[in-house]
């Protein structure tokens, strides 16, 4: 086909235009970085942003992000600011409101061609008037995913995957979790933790899948809760974890299985466990650690279901006192359900 005399410079001069205008959708980016100090809105138009400093929104100010964005955090970048000062940060003292939609998440992961687990800190919502709302996003490839430092997260299908030390640590703080997925929390140490709840921090887990993290969920020093409609699995550490007599943990219609151990319970730990099917675990389904105290405490773990009928079977699954004399502690299996559970999510 020929292209008269006429049309090609007009026909040239389109094409150029075509590229150009590609090329500049193509290359458009935000850069990003230090004090946050009015109410400000990132957009789509306006993403990927790209973190070259810790990000601090201030204590009354309202960072909102909208459907669609990519926030991306410079590799090991040392600006001494921050909770961690080798490392970039989301560092919220005011609100976050992130909210993406499905097929149109929001995102906030490193900047490396080649990313790895620990390539930035993590979002950090710190002091009791911080706020983060996150709804349709995905954490990735931080040291710890999310931080709550005496603060508020609220998190609504939230996924938090591939960080080194945990996926979310909530201390002091207060939030609910609601349909979190979470995977390939972990490190060479094999101490990495999903959801670690500490100092009393009051959180509810909902409708939620942890599978494949080291270590699931963790209470420790006072820090209480619930976990229902939920599964943990396939962890290579442990399931669930609580310590301490003074933990108010709740957890029922969850199904536990496929870990190492299904329950680490240590310090004098009596959560309430029950309506749940716990089975399948490597070691033990139930793990009892250090109840030292002079008279033996007996932990009701009635109304589960463990997968056999005959408690004989159901009793070997379990490590207490009847297997450790030191272990001052029993549990009480009986009534045990013959029927697994539902684990299915609450909503209508």
């Amino acid at each position: 086909m020929s292209i008269s005399p006429h049309r090609g410079p007009l026909l040239g001069l389109a094409l150029i235009l075509c590229c150009t205008s590609f090329c500049a959708v193509a290359l458009a980016e935000t850069r990003v970085g230090g004090s946050i100090d009015t109410d400000t809105v990132w957009n789509k138009s306006g993403s990927p942003y790209i973190a070259y400093s810790d990000i601090v929104v201030e204590k009354g100010v309202t960072l909102s992000i909208e459907k669609g964005v990519t926030v991306r955090f410079k590799k090991d970048v040392n600006d001494q600011h921050g909770k961690n000062a080798f490392d970039l940060e989301l560092l919220v003292r005011g609100t976050l409101e992130a909210t993406g939609a499905e097929g149109d998440t929001i995102q906030f992961t490193s900047d490396a061609s080649r990313p790895t687990w620990f390539d930035w800190q993590g979002i950090v919502v710190d002091g009791e008037d911080a706020v983060a709302r996150l709804e349709g996003v995905r954490v990735e490839y931080a040291n710890q995913g999310i931080l709550v430092e005496d603060g508020r997260l609220e998190g609504k299908t939230l996924t938090v995957q591939r960080c080194s030390q945990q996926g979310i640590l909530i201390v002091r703080g207060e939030g609910v979790l609601d349909n979190l997925y979470q995977t390939e929390i972990g490190n060479t140490g094999g101490t990495g933790i999903g959801v670690w709840l500490d100092r009393n921090a009051q959180v509810e887990i909902k409708n939620s899948y942890l599978v494949g993290v080291q270590n699931g969920i963790s209470f420790s020093r006072g820090a209480g809760g619930s976990i229902h409609h939920s599964v943990v699995s396939l962890c290579v550490g442990n399931g669930i974890m609580i310590r301490g007599s003074v933990s108010r943990t709740e957890v029922y219609n969850c199904s536990i299985t496929g870990n190492e151990y299904g329950f680490s319970l240590s310090g004098g730990a009596t959560p309430n466990i029950h309506h749940n099917n716990i089975f399948k675990n490597g070691v033990s389904d139930i793990w009892f650690r250090e109840y030292t105290a002079d008279t033996p405490v007996k932990v009701d773990l009635s109304n589960n279901w463990w997968e056999f009928t005959d408690i004989g079977l159901i009793e070997e699954r379990i490590v207490d006192g009847i297997n450790d004399p030191t272990i001052k502690a029993f549990a009480i299996l009986e009534p045990f359900l013959t029927d697994a559970v539902s684990t299915d999510s609450e909503r209508p």
